[in-house]
């Protein structure tokens, strides 16, 4: 299984991926052994979980999104978009 989201999301930091808003995934990605399709819905739950590494020309952070089917899924903030209304 491929994590798109990583290998293509793990970019700078975006300020406006704060707690409480909708957003959508960008890319494929991988949460408890299942692979989770791109444009999936959530929300933020944490929006700046620090790193325990960080790679050179990355954010030192990633977020945790809770989707609507339940599953909570960890992915860097240029693997999501906000919706339109943004907060819940």
């Amino acid at each position: 299984m491929i994590d798109e989201a990583w290998e293509k999301g793990d970019l700078k930091t975006n300020p406006m991926i704060v707690d409480g808003i909708r957003v959508k995934l960008l890319y494929d990605t991988v949460a408890y052994g299942k692979q989770i399709e791109k444009g999936v819905l959530g929300t933020v739950v944490h929006a700046l979980t620090p790193k325990v590494y960080k790679k050179v020309g990355t954010s030192p952070y990633f977020a945790n999104v809770d989707l609507d089917d339940g599953t909570r899924v960890r992915v860097p903030h240029r693997a999501l978009i906000i919706l339109k209304g943004g907060l819940k």
